[in-house]
């Protein structure tokens, strides 16, 4: 069966009946292969997708420049910076809910779901260097004000920007970035383009993790009192002004420089399989 479900991690028990029938001429029932396989430590999870072109010849070449590049400027003890964006709905729901057996779990949604609350953060190893909260969805130009606010808050900060180099993915709307780090006002900043998909070698990306489980925390916390929208408030309003508090809340208070350093830590573990041109799993 192991060997069955790493071919085809997709089988239902009823698949594996069959398979087990065709393949080697046993007959079992599902509830055997179910007690087998929570023998041997399998379980039914999520499945997470791989995209075809994540450990492609051409991928790995380019994840290896860019560790390559990455670990220059780290022995150069240069501060790395990187910086992405997330947002939350204001309308989030859940993905299931209660009903009698036989029938749908239904709930009905507004036709708008409203605006996102879009975060963009940059951070280092040395913890959060800029955080900036919108309503709406980001796009180039937003992204470009936040770079040069990024980089006139490290010069106000007395940091040189020849130590500097920012690290962002390939994203359609970092796209003016470059243009932003070559301008006179910058002199000295360096900016590398992440390889395409390499999350792995992102620390920000566990960072964003950590922060939505506390925004959603802060959420479940408060639940109640978003419930009850005060006199002349309405639950749009309402409800924005919690999701803004917990995204600031968790920002403060989970986005520590602990994790921002751990997190960084972490990723140097993926070094040594990208020089050697090695795959790279899904969920690092």
């Amino acid at each position: 069966m192991v060997t069955l479900l790493e071919d085809k991690c997709l089988l239902t028990l009823y698949d594996l009946v069959d398979e087990l029938k065709v393949k080697y001429d046993i007959d079992v029932v599902p509830s055997t292969v179910y007690n087998a396989l929570d023998a041997i430590c399998f379980t039914c999870k999520k499945i997470h997708s791989e995209p075809s072109e994540m450990n492609s010849s051409r991928v790995k070449e380019l994840r290896r420049q860019y560790v390559k590049d990455i670990m220059l400027e780290q022995a150069k003890r240069k501060r790395i910076l990187y910086f992405d964006e997330t947002n939350f709905n204001l309308f989030c729901t859940r993905n299931f809910g209660w009903s009698r057996r036989g029938s749908r779990a239904v709930v009905v949604r507004p036709g708008s779901r409203g605006e996102n609350l879009s975060i963009i953060a940059c951070i280092s190893a040395c913890g959060l260097e800029h955080v900036k909260y919108r309503w709406g969805t980001n796009d180039a130009e937003s992204i470009e004000i936040f770079v040069r606010e990024l980089l006139d808050s490290l010069m106000d900060q007395g940091i040189s920007l020849f130590n500097v180099v920012v690290v962002c993915d390939n994203a359609s709307i970092h796209a003016g970035v470059k243009e932003v780090t070559q301008l006179s006002d910058y002199v000295g900043v360096e900016l590398i383009k992440l390889s395409p998909y390499s999350p792995m070698l992102n620390p920000i990306e566990n960072v964003f993790s950590v922060f939505k489980s506390g925004v959603k925390s802060y959420l479940a916390e408060h639940r109640d009192a978003i419930l009850r929208p005060p006199r002349g408030v309405t639950k749009a309003e309402h409800r924005a002004s919690y999701m803004f508090r917990a995204a600031k809340h968790s920002m403060s208070t989970k986005v520590t420089s602990e994790l921002c350093d751990s997190e960084a830590a972490h990723t140097l573990s993926f070094h040594a399989r990208a020089l050697d041109l090695e795959d790279m799993p899904v969920g690092s």
